[in-house]
Order: structure tokens, then sequence, then C-alpha cells
């Protein structure tokens, strides 16, 4: 009986193994025939960063494949249309194998360009390692967002990204997160930064969606590595359509405005945001619209410690979604007020001048919110 069973094992083994050699060797050579690969990693932008580096390289020539995993998953294929992914099962980096890979099986595009979607160390680095090994490795910043699950602090989670790069890869980061970084750079020799001073930045854009200035950075670092012309950057540019769903400001009505910053997630990108839209809305009442994730309890725990510490010149906050009584519970210099579901389309009608400010997470809450906010009103 025992050496059955051993015999069984060991065939299940064999199997397990042959298996795994059979899929490694058919993703190796799918991968062998693009010319070049991009991972986006980083706490915030990779999806637009993803997008804008497709259309790019859609304008120097190349057949570009990309996909995104930000609000909605979604496979960019090279004459620019969107398919989008359906899932049908929970969300697993296989997708990175099962429909990313595999559509580059069928289309053969010259260039890949893919987001990290994992915040799991360990399946950031399987991801990147094993299933996309790219050519370049983008860092887009380091946020404290996942806090738990990415890492503890800013320093834990620069490291997590950083030693997910593939050895060979060419790492490119920004100068302003020099410091996080290069106490880890034993991890990965092959890191040029980026400089993101104010002089680099297009402050333009960085008004039409806040972080797209250090985007066109990198994109032309990229320019300048493969020796592409910088021009077609202007010409993408030109044909590139902001998503209102990541960023936008929209007059709701003659005295109403309200902010969508919802997808910044983490406070210190949110605060940026808030900073730099006050000072033009310098009389208005300053509402907070806070959208909780039940999934995301370390986010909403996150924010409550950094509203406490500075209430932000809110002259009030008003919750939706879960965890209303967690953030109700504590003590702020502003009153804090659940939106209640039946009020939500006449909750922003308002007659004196305000300034609705929203933040936290876009998933289920926050996207309910920028819809009706859609509805309403005209992009500025």
């Amino acid at each position: 009986m025992l050496f059955v069973e051993v015999y069984i094992s060991g065939l299940l083994l064999a199997f397990l193994v042959a298996y795994y050699y059979i899929e490694y060797k058919k993703i190796s050579s799918i991968k062998r025939t693009i010319r070049i690969k991009i991972a986006v990693t980083g706490s915030r932008g990779k999806s637009t960063t993803v997008r804008f580096l497709c259309s790019v390289f859609r304008k120097a020539g190349y057949r570009v494949l990309g996909k995104v995993t930000g609000t909605k998953p979604l496979l960019i294929l090279p004459d620019g249309r969107i398919q989008e992914i359906k899932r049908k099962g929970p969300v697993s980096i296989l997708e990175q194998k099962k429909v990313l890979l595999k559509k580059a099986q069928q289309i053969k595009p010259d260039v890949l360009i893919t987001e990290i979607m994992s915040i799991n160390p360990e399946y950031q680095r399987s991801e990147s390692k094993l299933l996309i090994t790219p050519d370049y490795y983008l860092i887009t910043n380091i946020k404290r967002d996942h806090i738990g699950v990415t890492g503890g602090n800013k320093k834990e989670i620069a490291e997590v990204f950083l030693k997910s790069a593939p050895i060979n890869s060419n790492v490119l980061a920004l100068e302003s997160e020099r410091h996080l970084l290069e106490q880890f750079k034993n991890v990965s020799s092959n890191i040029s930064f980026i400089k993101d001073n104010e002089d680099t930045l297009n402050q333009k854009l960085e008004k039409l969606q806040p972080g797209f200035g250090r985007i066109i950075l990198f994109a032309r670092h990229m320019c300048k590595e493969l020796g592409l012309n910088e021009n077609i950057i202007p010409e993408a540019l030109s044909e590139y359509q902001f998503d209102s769903h990541i960023f936008s400001i929209k007059k709701l009505s003659k005295q109403v405005t309200a902010v969508n910053a919802f997808n910044a997630n983490d406070v210190d990108s949110s605060y940026e945001i808030f900073n730099n839209i006050k000072k033009d809305y310098r009389d208005y009442k300053k509402v907070g619209v806070f959208c909780t994730r039940k999934d995301r309890p370390e986010r909403t725990k996150s924010w409550i410690e950094s509203l406490q510490k500075d209430p932000w010149e809110f002259d009030s906050v008003f919750v939706y979604g879960p965890h209303f009584l967690p953030v109700k519970k504590r003590k702020y210099p502003f009153p804090v007020k659940k939106i209640e579901e039946p009020n939500l389309k006449t909750f922003f009608n308002r007659e004196e001048k305000t300034l609705f400010f929203g933040f936290g997470n876009y998933v289920q809450s926050g996207e309910l919110i920028v819809n009706i906010w859609n509805e309403m009103g005209d992009q500025t």
C-alpha cells in the first residue's frame, strides 16, 4: 500500500513539473517575439502612464499592446481601441498570462506595456520577474498607500517596488524619490533617476491632471533611451483623452464646484491636489466628500489619523460608504455627517459658494458620486 502511495505521489509530482515546464516554455516563447516590454509599478498614476506611453509608441510607428487595471481592467489594442477584460472570478496575476500574453500571441505586438496589478509583495515579484520580465521597469512614485499590505511605511514600500524588478531590467524612477530607493540600490544596479523639480514639470498639465507632468518626463526619457524623436510627445498629447473618472473639476452650478480626487487614494497625493486647488476658491465653503471601501479599512484608518492632525481647512466632511461610525466617533475641528443614499441627487445642490472635494476611494462609493457629478456639470 505504501509503495502504491509513493508511486502515485511520484507520478503527480512528475506531472506538475512537466506542466510548469511546458507553461514556462510557452510564456517564454511568446515574450521572445516582443521587441520591448515595459512594466509600470508605483503607488499612483500607473494606468495613466501606461495609456500615455501606448499613445507615444503608436505615434512612433510601433505596434503596441497595453493593459491597465485601474478603474477598470482594459486592454489597449494597437489601433488605440479599448477592449474591456471581463473577469469571471477573483482578481489574479495569472490574468497577465491568460489575457495579456494570450492576446500578445494572437496579435504579435512590437511593444507591450502593462501596469503591475498586485499590491502583495510576493505577488508583485512573481508577476514582474516570472510573468512579464520587462526590459524597462518604471516606478511612477512612492506614496503611503496600502499600508500593512505592500509595506508599513514609504521606505518598505520602496523596497518592495525595487525588489520586484528583474535583475536585468532598466529601472526608471523620480529624482525626488532617490533617497527612498538608493538605500536598496544593491538590489538593482540598472536604475536611472529622472529630474522632476518645478523647472522640469509642465504646470498646465499638472492642473489638467495632477501627476501628468511627471508622466511626460517618463515618456521623454523613454524616447531618449530608444532613440525616438521627442516631437511625437506633443503629437500624442494633442490626441490624448483625459479620463474624468481619474481626475476632474466640475462646475455643478453657478455657485458649486466639485473636485474628483477619489483616485488619488493616499493622503499625501490628495493633500497636494487640495493645496493646489484651494487657492482658486478662497471664498468658497470647503466640504470634504470622504468615500470609503469595505475592503480598505487600513486606508480609512490612515485618513482618520491624518484629518485629526490637520483639518485641511474643511468646513465639514461627509462620509459615503462603510466605516462611518469609526470615522464619526473621533474628534475633529469640523462636523462629520453621513450622506444618505436617497439624498445623493439633491445633496450637491447648494445656494452658497461651495467647493466639494472628493477623496478616499474611487471604487464602489466614489464611482457613484463621480457619475452624479458627470451628469450634473461641465468639466472646467
